[in-house]
């Protein structure tokens, strides 16, 4: 994606001597080796299940997930900066007819990467996306169905999406990106910068976005290791097994273990923390973990969001709402 413009007329959009398909070279190559570092501990059947694990137990798993999705977002948007900077120069007029045809094609491809590694994640939301994409494929004649099928298999295993994901997609747009660039790997200095933004990142960045030089060493933050290490995030949870709750991981329950005095229905084991106060279930930081929290569920004002849920009391709420005891209509 880096096919270079003379230097004098490099322009509004070159960044320190590097265009911007340089680095969106560069960071392509970032988000396709941590996206490979990531293959081993990522299992197809439950997508959900294997995002929870690294969130709760493995910060260097986090840290990979998180160079993986930034490298991505980077990539799209210096393409796209990419594609007007060589409009506004005129310089696609120096690549021929078939390699012009080929990067345009690709763009629909780098958009389905985006889309497929979203519904990777396998929760309710990347659900319903690949429910709405693969419903508007279906609709299209002859070839819809098949091309849905294709992308994203039957039923709601992940294997397909998975590996057009990991390998079809991310190779095609590879190969594309080396018979523009006319180099096989991004040039050292675009990578070397992009390394440098991601190391101050995460080494200088302290809470409340303050700059303070320091190894971070807060929960969830990465441990020295032989590389990166995979202690726990949270003394109390070392080592400690992730809580499974109605089918889903409950990092709540590391720290809020053997709560008694609620009645069966009720019980932590049997419903968790978080589907009565919210919060955030895959983070062992305890700000983190509760923010958003509320602390008293059953106060109406707070009752359509806690109790009221689909699969909890849906139809008393509102009959509560328009009780005689709670409007008091008819009484003064």
């Amino acid at each position: 994606m880096a096919t270079e413009p003379p230097r004098a007329t490099r322009g509004l959009l070159a960044v320190a001597g590097a265009t911007m398909g340089d680095i969106a070279t560069a960071a392509f190559a970032l988000c396709a080796v941590s996206g490979a570092l990531l293959i081993p501990a990522y299992d197809a059947h439950d997508g959900r299940a294997s995002i929870a694990q690294w969130l709760l137990t493995d910060a260097g798993a986090v840290y990979l997930r998180n160079v993986h999705y930034w490298t991505a977002q980077v990539v799209v948007i210096a393409t796209l900066l990419h594609l007007v900077d060589h409009l506004r120069l005129g310089s696609e007029r120096r690549l021929t007819g078939g390699v012009w045809l080929r990067v345009v094609l690709s763009l629909p491809i780098l958009g389905f990467l985006m889309l497929s590694g979203f519904t990777l994640r396998g929760d309710a939301d990347a659900e319903q996306a690949q429910r709405v994409v693969t419903g508007v494929l279906n609709q299209l004649p002859v070839l819809g169905p098949l091309l849905a099928t294709f992308l994203f298999g039957t039923g709601d295993r992940l294997h397909v999406v998975y590996a057009q994901h990991a390998s079809v997609a991310t190779i095609i747009v590879w190969l594309v990106i080396v018979e523009h660039a006319r180099r096989l790997w991004p040039r050292a200095t675009a990578v070397a910068g992009y390394a440098l933004l991601c190391g101050i990142g995460l080494f200088l960045r302290s809470d409340q976005w303050r700059w303070q030089p320091d190894w971070p060493n807060g929960p969830g933050d990465l441990r020295p290791g032989w590389i990166l290490s995979s202690a726990a995030l949270a003394p109390t949870a070392r080592h400690a097994k992730v809580p499974v709750v109605m089918g889903h991981a409950e990092g709540c329950l590391v720290c809020h273990a053997g709560v008694t005095g609620l009645g069966v229905s009720h019980q932590p084991e049997a419903i968790g923390c978080a589907s009565c106060h919210g919060g955030n279930v895959h983070s062992l930081d305890a700000r983190r973990a509760h923010a958003g929290m509320i602390r008293v569920p059953g106060n109406l004002a707070d009752a359509s969001r806690t109790c009221g849920q689909a699969a909890c009391h849906v139809t008393i709420i509102p009959r509560i709402e328009r009780s005689i005891m709670t409007t008091f209509a008819g009484v003064i």
